[in-house]
């Protein structure tokens, strides 16, 4: 059983996801038992468990073929209970790191968990908005007057302006707070970088 760390909602909503999989074979008097897409439907409907299921079958033969489910849950309890009930056929599981990483997700939807800050040192994206042929040279102005954007190591920031969507990768949260407060109307998306590693060292306090 493969082990995987959420990086996003799945549907804007699920923090854990459950992959399921089963052989299913014609006028098997076994096929009843254990995990069956009907017999999940009925036990999540009748324990009232917030989820969503997604069921595919492949096979060429009419005799043979293969059930694959993705079972999405909102909370680790009723996760736990799945995974025990159908732990035979679990094929992957997906979970958040710790509760930290819950909060991280539900709160701030745009945040991902990954290992590394990008370039091992940016923890914010904000992409610009951009019409066609606009001419950008005052925010790239504004850019270079104001953080330090030069290719060494200890840059604050990075300014890549190829391309239909400017970028401007951030290490500190004074630059972002000052970057929202200044071009909120010229922003398209915001990105913020958390990692395991930081998810770790900050449990969450009773």
């Amino acid at each position: 059983m493969q082990h995987y760390y959420t990086s996003k909602l799945f549907y804007g909503k699920y923090p854990y996801k459950i992959t399921l999989a089963r052989t299913r074979i014609s006028n098997d008097p076994d096929f009843n038992i254990g995990w069956t897409v009907h017999a999940a439907n009925v036990f999540l409907k009748l324990e009232n468990i917030v989820h969503r299921l997604y069921t595919q079958i492949r096979g060429n033969d009419a005799d043979v073929s293969v059930v694959t489910s993705n079972l999405f849950l909102s909370n680790q309890h009723d996760f736990d209970r799945c995974v025990a009930m159908w732990k035979p056929y679990v094929q992957s599981i997906t979970s958040p790191y710790n509760e930290d990483h819950i909060d991280v997700l539900k709160n701030k939807t745009e945040i991902i968990i990954r290992d590394r800050l990008i370039y091992r040192k940016y923890r914010y994206i904000i992409t610009f908005k951009r019409k066609y042929k606009e001419d950008i040279s005052d925010l790239t102005e504004w850019v270079c007057n104001t953080f330090a954007t030069s290719p060494s190591s200890v840059a604050d920031a990075k300014w890549v302006v190829s391309g239909w969507n400017p970028k401007l990768y951030l290490k500190n949260d004074t630059d972002f707070v000052i970057t929202k407060l200044t071009h909120s109307d010229r922003i398209r998306s915001i990105l913020v970088i958390c990692t395991f590693d930081e998810l770790m060292q900050n449990p969450k306090k009773p």
